[in-house]
């Protein structure tokens, strides 16, 4: 059984349907209910926290702030969003908050959001993943050496072939652009694609790009 840590502010219905499903899955909650519980969270060392963005939009960026600056321990992190605007989201792409889901998804998803949340990986939803795209863009282009600039990992999967056709999916290229740059087919671009996608776990092109930026694999440029 995992241990959960629930921010619950205003949306009261919210947060009892989310203690609910968690209950129902076998979790052990534990509510957060203020930033004055905060350090709850370093004493328990939930496996998962939650929060619900459009509550307490102010409260979450303290606790995210309080939590990214901290110098112990940091919780994964899952945020749900009513509504994504760009704005909302570079708050939460700047905190490191990797797994974001909007409200209304389905009970599926929502377990298949937790699982990977909990086992360090994120999980963006479909309609979030534009918007979190154009956020890392404009965090890129402000880089001033702080703890939002990617690192790049060297123990990536992907080829140096791959890694660079991520990097022209991050621009916006086509298939066909792609293939021009690369001096390849169209076709090999798209097997190229295709072992990017299952090696990242992704099911569309817009996840696969930003699961690569946030796993330091590319860093976003623009055209």
């Amino acid at each position: 059984m995992s241990t959960i840590a629930v921010v619950e502010d205003k949306n009261f219905l919210f947060g009892e349907g989310i203690k609910k499903i968690l209950q129902f899955l076998g979790h052990e909650i534990n509510i957060i209910g203020s930033l004055d519980e905060l350090e709850k969270v370093n004493k328990l060392r939930p496996c998962l926290l939650i929060i619900d963005y459009d509550s307490n939009p102010k409260m979450t960026r303290d606790i995210l702030h309080f939590l990214f600056h901290s110098n112990g321990w940091q919780p994964n992190i899952l945020a749900f969003i009513q509504q994504p605007t760009l704005s909302t989201i570079i708050d939460l792409a700047t905190y490191d908050v990797k797994s974001m889901m909007i409200k209304e998804v389905p009970f599926e998803e929502f377990e298949t959001a937790i699982g990977r949340t909990i086992e360090n990986k994120s999980y963006i939803h479909q309609d979030i993943a534009p918007y979190l795209l154009c956020a890392i863009k404009e965090l890129n282009k402000n880089i001033d050496g702080n703890k939002s600039k990617p690192q790049v990992h060297q123990d990536s999967p992907l080829s140096k072939r791959e890694i660079e056709v991520l990097e022209y999916l991050a621009m916006g290229l086509s298939d066909s652009e792609i293939s021009i740059k690369l001096n390849i087919s169209e076709r090999t671009v798209r097997n190229h694609v295709y072992k990017i996608m299952r090696k990242c776990e992704s099911n569309n092109r817009t996840h696969l790009v930003v699961q690569g930026i946030i796993k330091g694999w590319v860093t976003p440029r623009l055209n």
